[in-house]
């Protein structure tokens, strides 16, 4: 964390973080009447935490006014604004991907896959794929697991989409009488107007069946408002406001 106390004109407070959230997740695969046995190894599955693993987390708050110039009609016009930008980047969560079935048949769905290719992700990862979907993950990187057997894949294996987040205000208080003033306000959210695609098709907390239309491509935005932490909200187009006011 870096922070700046107020001097000439400027504050500010930098905060970066780097974590990694390693977990035993609970056994998803017991057998319930029957079906094969399970290996009852805790670290048979361990891995990424789901949802939660967000490697890089990196958030400026910044306040800075404009000086007051020496030329009367430039002070008049350019000093005392204030600029108040947020920037808030950060990497995508980890996530599963399962088969969507019973394939171990212990009567508990969405068990993970096999990988059998090296590389999960799509070749164009990232790109348009027809109407509002993104290419990201590569459907011929995993298989169904055999009737009978469970998947070899763990918890986590795969990365979904960064965010990039950008709201600015920018504001000045006109001085009329001692105690009466007009201030004029402007704010922006999602200023750059950027995509910020949200994870695949997900079941649960986890990618959508292999059988899935959707199955390794984003129909979501995540742009939006973060409510701390890694809570992400639905998509907002860049919405821009002015307000003025009168204090007396």
């Amino acid at each position: 964390m870096v922070q700046k106390a107020l001097s000439h004109g400027v504050v500010f407070n930098a905060n970066y973080t780097w974590s990694h959230c390693i977990g035993d997740i609970y056994d998803q695969q017991p057998p319930q009447g029957g079906g094969v046995t399970p290996p009852y190894n805790r670290r048979a599955f361990r891995g990424n935490c789901t949802g939660i693993d967000q490697r890089q987390q990196f958030v400026l708050n910044l306040v800075a006014t404009s000086p007051r110039l020496r030329n009367q009609w430039a002070r008049r016009f350019l000093s005392d604004w204030q600029i108040a930008p947020i920037l808030q980047i950060h990497s995508g969560q980890w996530l599963t991907v399962t088969s969507g079935t019973d394939r171990a048949q212990t009567t508990v769905a969405n068990q993970t896959v096999n990988q059998v290719m090296p590389n999960a992700y799509a070749s164009n990862k990232g790109t348009a794929n027809g109407n509002a979907t993104i290419n990201w993950l590569n459907p011929a990187a995993f298989a169904i697991p055999a009737l009978g057997t469970y998947g070899t894949t763990t918890d986590g294996i795969v990365a979904g989409p960064g965010l990039i987040q950008l709201n600015m205000a920018l504001s000045r208080t006109f001085k009329i009488r001692e105690k009466t003033s007009f201030q004029l306000r402007g704010e922006a959210f999602n200023l750059p107007n950027h995509l910020n695609p949200g994870n695949p098709t997900t079941t649960g907390t986890s990618y959508a069946p292999l059988n899935s239309a959707l199955y390794g491509l984003i129909n979501s935005d995540q742009s939006g408002n973060i409510g701390g932490g890694l809570q992400v909200n639905a998509g907002d187009y860049r919405i821009v406001q002015v307000a003025a006011k009168i204090v007396f």
